[in-house]
């Protein structure tokens, strides 16, 4: 079928001529005549247009050469042998002057009767080009659904002024076309759209029929014009008005002898075409109606590529940590710096742009106080995993393990893509003892109470602390070992005390910025308290663990000599005291700087005599068992037959105490622990008799009593020495 203002059958706009030479030669140098050829009228009910010219020669051999080809057709390349006699009819025909056989030429048309030249004109079938996502052909992803329309002109566009000269550059056709799954844009009717009505404008347009040669749409030579009309949502119109052409193809020769035709993309210009490819197509004239796309092999489509629309990116920053952590000072979701790369490790930086015409570049995303950063663009052209890495972490948090940012497309053009980052909170690191209780010895103590109060901030003193930013306060107690731990086990339940915070392996842990204060606030009896308000150092976000040592209470022994009359003071009697035993030996862990010396070490003893009063007191004396021994006393007077062994402190039940009166504001209570009273500092009164003289209550001072007829008493204290009954007037002492 024919289109508008083509020719019939052969669908070519323009003059249908040719030129004959005739030559004397075989090489056709020496030119005898020429004839012109052309088609002056056509029929449109014959499948071929013809023409007919002749010329007179004379007798002799000729050989006939078309040397003129006609536009749109394949160059003919037979030379024609014919001999002309005088017996030769005119008009000849060419078959009937023709030396050789007809079939030989595959120009002719060989039939029974005429021996037509037949010029075959080429025509182009199937795919015009491609439409493509990507930055070149090994990286790029077919676009389906955009909408193209294209133009045909028969004439180049005479662009002398201002009209739009494709439309009126002889013959004018306009189509659109869809794209298919592969992106294509086929010169048929499954591609074109007859009728499209624009998804945004509402506007209608209107598809020209497409030309047909032998029942098959096919493109003559001429001018295509391309333009994007429509793009799918996530992509960018291309915006570029492309030019191309439907010629001829030459052979290496550079003879237009080949059986088929091309796009040339040569013309296109702006990038967006890859000017090394080009699509050749046709089909073989030996068909008399193709149904194939004749591309030559090895031959590339052309390729129209989009700008893909910029992805957006951001990042959403959460933290593991609770909320009464996230509440502190020193956790924070604002300040965490992310960046864009091409790899987990390595590899090359991704410039983000703040706004879609990449104008303005950024290289990090940053988050605000609830964790979210901006949406940045980053110009994506093909599938891709790219890593968002934390490369600063919000404070109080780890740097988290990078994650990736998978694009696949075109689903994911013009789309935000979110990255969910979770860091783990960091803690300041407990060690297994945070407190290494120990008596001066260097021996552990057990049960000693700390109360340990967290503020949120860093401060200096304990003074400093301000009671508002009080968060946590917690009791420990030293285990056996002396050691205090942040743990469950070590919390004090006679206290109430605050929930631990706890780390991801549910253990406690200590926060950051945060400062830690510690009180001693209960020891045992036989220990000096020592209430000190102090620091624990955090600054290098470890708790250092600290030794603390214990006074051990030092004890006292008074001795007071009298005379017989058990009234007057007694002078000059001289006694020695022996250290035989220490309750707790010294350790290499021993305090090396102890509040006091003792007077005594095990094994060491020492001498002194009555002053003008009858008194000696020895002090600062360890816990341990002693012995004293009167060595010299004054005329008169009967030394002691046996010494008096005495064990400090001396430590008596509650109901000892109650039994015998005792003045407690002379001991201590060991509340929580042995719960027994310790008296620390022992008075002897010595005359003929030793006596131990315990202060009571209600009384002249003195509750004084023996070791005869408290039999019971003597085996619970186990080491009081000396005492008196009221009932004998007879003394007797513990040996060793």
């Amino acid at each position: 079928m024919a289109g508008k203002n083509f020719h019939a059958s052969t669908d070519r706009v323009g003059d249908l001529s040719t030129t004959f030479s005739i030559y004397t030669d075989a090489q056709c140098k020496n030119l005898e005549a020429s004839v012109r050829v052309k088609v002056d009228k056509e029929d449109a009910n014959n499948d071929y247009v013809s023409a007919y010219a002749s010329v007179t020669l004379d007798p002799g051999r000729y050989w006939v050469k078309e040397t003129y080809r006609i536009i749109g057709t394949m160059e003919n390349t037979d030379i024609y042998p014919i001999r002309i006699t005088e017996n030769t009819k005119s008009p000849a025909k060419l078959k009937d002057v023709l030396v050789g056989d007809p079939k030989d030429f595959p120009s002719l048309t060989n039939d029974d009767t005429n021996s037509y030249v037949y010029n075959k004109p080429w025509r182009y079938y199937g795919e015009l080009f491609r439409k493509l996502c990507g930055t070149d052909k090994d990286n790029a992803t077919p676009v389906e659904g955009a909408v193209f329309r294209v133009e045909y002109s028969s004439e180049q566009e005479d662009t002398a002024d201002n009209k739009d000269a494709f439309k009126t550059a002889g013959t004018h056709y306009t189509w659109y076309f869809k794209t298919d799954a592969q992106g294509k844009v086929i010169y048929d009717e499954a591609h074109l759209l007859k009728t499209w009505t624009h998804p945004d404008t509402g506007k209608v347009y209107k598809s020209d029929p497409l030309i047909y040669f032998y029942e098959k749409p096919a493109l003559p030579q001429g001018f295509l014009r391309a333009t994007e009309m429509w793009a799918p949502p996530q992509y960018i119109m291309n915006k570029n008005t492309l030019y191309f052409k439907v010629m001829g193809v030459k052979n290496s020769q550079g003879v237009y002898s080949l059986p088929y035709c091309k796009i040339a993309y040569s013309e296109l210009i702006n990038g967006h075409w890859d000017v090394n490819w080009a699509k050749k197509g046709g089909q073989s004239w030996k068909e008399k109606e193709p149904d194939v796309d004749h591309g030559e092999p090895g031959v590339n489509r052309g390729a129209i590529f989009n700008t893909i629309k910029n992805i957006k990116v951001s990042v959403k920053k959460t933290s593991s940590a609770p909320d009464e952590v996230m509440d502190l000072e020193g956790y924070s979701l604002e300040g965490a710096e992310f960046e864009i790369w091409t790899d987990k490790t390595g590899g090359t930086k991704i410039t983000m742009y703040e706004d879609e015409a990449s104008k303005k570049p950024v290289t990090k995303l940053v988050t605000d106080k609830d964790g979210n950063t901006p949406e940045y663009y980053i110009p994506v052209k093909s599938n891709a995993t790219y890593w968002v890495r934390e490369v600063k972490a919000p404070a109080g948090h780890k740097i988290a393990e990078p994650q990736p940012l998978k694009i696949t497309l075109p689903e994911d053009a013009g789309k935000l893509k979110e990255v969910a980052f979770e860091d783990e909170p960091e803690w300041t690191d407990v060690p297994d003892a945070a407190v290494e209780k120990l008596n001066n010895d260097g021996w552990p103590i057990a049960g000693v109470v700390f109360k340990v109060c967290m503020y949120d901030g860093k401060y200096d003193t304990p003074e400093a602390c301000p009671a508002n930013k009080l968060k946590k306060t917690w009791y420990l107690k030293s285990g056996t070992d002396g050691k205090v731990i942040f743990d469950y086990q070590h919390l004090d339940s006679d206290y109430d005390n605050d929930p631990f915070y706890l780390n991801a392996d549910k253990k406690p842990a200590i926060p950051v910025n945060a400062t830690l204060t510690m009180q001693e606030i209960k020891a045992p009896a036989n220990c000096v308290l020592d209430p000190t308000v102090m620091l624990w150092d955090t600054s290098g976000k470890v708790i250092e663990m600290v030794r603390h040592y214990n006074d051990v209470k030092p004890s006292s022994i008074t001795i007071k000599k009298k005379d017989d009359d058990g009234q007057s003071p007694l002078a000059g009697a001289k006694f020695m005291l022996e250290f035989l035993k220490a309750k707790n030996p010294p350790t290499a862990d021993a305090n090396p700087n102890p509040s006091y010396t003792p007077l005594l070490k095990e094994g060491e003893s020492i001498t002194a005599t009555t002053d003008s009063s009858g008194i000696i007191k020895w002090e600062n004396l360890d816990e341990g068992e002693y012995r004293i021994t009167e060595i010299e006393t004054v005329p008169g007077h009967t030394l002691l037959p046996e010494p008096i062994l005495v064990t400090l402190p001396l430590v008596m039940t509650e109901e000892e105490v109650q039994q015998g009166n005792v003045d407690t504001s002379k001991g201590t209570f060991d509340e929580g622990y042995s719960n027994n009273w310790f008296f620390n500092d022992l008075t002897y009164e010595i005359t003929n008799s030793a006596q131990f003289v315990m202060p009571t209550t209600g009384a002249s001072g003195f509750w004084k009593y023996g070791l005869i007829g408290m039999g019971a008493m003597a085996a619970i204290v186990a080491g009081v020495i000396v005492y008196d009954t009221q009932t004998k007037n007879r003394r007797q002492h513990k040996k060793r």
